[in-house]
């Protein structure tokens, strides 16, 4: 139960963002209270990131990303994500229930400090109330129930924040201070999308089409029961930053996929999506994995172990709906 509630609030914080502040949000109280009822602690971290995966079908900023990617307008975008979101809900629930009854119990026992007078109900409850938990449906409502841009949802949910959050007098303070700090946060995958634009403007250009189309073309099967079994068994291929990481290589072979017209533009959405799906999940060189792990205790490479099989499953939903679809 402790671990299912923790995965639900991953989940709410993966609507909103991704990476190591997600894991953060989550995992910094949510790791050590599923520890603590004895969850293992490999279990207990992928808990967390297989919980942001499942919200990250509602993160705006990857509708946005994958938009300008692939030139594909939001509403198709968001109407392949949706669809993939019940894959990667089921195998993170499938994770929480299968990993903790699997590996059994293991109690940490810990002593626990005495404070020297009861503590008000402030101290113990924060200074943020109840309905300023709320902040990450904001923008999901406003883009999806009122299709509202993204960027002015995501605004709205920032000022939804600090309303809820601070007093008056402090709001330019630490609005300035979120400022910097997101800033700080956002400044290096910034810098990683302008090298993506690079490279996805590199690939289209013709010599490089052309250059490239043969290889690519003997690769991609045409056939949709062929085109699931392919990918699938390349899943791999996206771990440890490789060839299909479309925060990467495969941004660029997503781009002459696209150009030599080999698949249509949502079919190959489609596919980074699914794989994309993994890479947040399973790869030991993201950051939300790497922190979630050495803050549980344990390796990026055992929580890739754990979590692998399940995300597969996602990817390889991911691709026969794709399939179906599209080709």
């Amino acid at each position: 139960v402790v671990a299912l509630g923790v995965l639900a609030v991953s989940t709410l914080v993966g609507t909103v963002t991704g990476s190591a502040p997600a894991a953060m949000l989550a995992g910094i109280i949510g790791i050590p209270a599923m520890i603590a009822v004895g969850i293992p602690k490999v279990t207990a971290a992928g808990t967390i990131l297989m919980g942001i995966a499942a919200g990250m079908p509602f993160e705006l900023p990857i509708w946005q990303f994958f938009s300008s990617a692939l030139e594909l307008p939001v509403p198709t975008v968001r109407g392949f994500m949706i669809k993939l979101f019940p894959f990667a809900l089921a195998a993170a629930v499938l994770f929480v229930l299968i990993e903790t009854r699997r590996r059994g119990v293991e109690h940490a026992w810990s002593l626990k400090s005495v404070p020297e007078k009861p503590l008000s109900r402030r101290q113990r409850l924060g200074d943020a109330p109840w309905y300023a938990l709320l902040t990450p449906a904001v923008p999901l409502i406003l883009a999806l129930g009122l299709d509202v841009a993204i960027v002015p949802s995501l605004l709205a949910g920032v000022i939804y924040a600090l309303v809820t959050t601070t007093r008056p007098g402090e709001m330019s303070k630490r609005l300035l201070r979120t400022l910097y700090g997101g800033f700080e946060i956002a400044a290096a995958p910034i810098v990683l999308f302008i090298a993506i634009g690079i490279l996805l403007a590199a690939v289209k250009l013709p010599g490089a089409v052309e250059a490239l189309e043969p290889l690519v073309k003997a690769v991609s099967p045409q056939n949709p029961v062929l085109f699931v079994l392919v990918f699938t068994l390349l899943v791999p291929l996206c771990l440890y930053r490789g060839p299909l990481n479309v925060f990467g290589l495969g941004a660029g072979i997503a781009g002459v996929l696209i150009a030599a017209g080999i698949y249509p533009a949502v079919a190959v959405l489609g596919l980074a999506t699914s794989y994309n799906q993994v890479f947040g999940v399973a790869d030991p060189t993201s950051t939300q994995t790497v922190w979630s792990a050495q803050y549980a205790g344990v390796t990026p490479q055992q929580v890739m172990a754990r979590t692998l099989p399940y995300v597969w499953l996602v990817a390889l939903g991911g691709f026969t709906v794709t399939a179906a679809t599209y080709l």
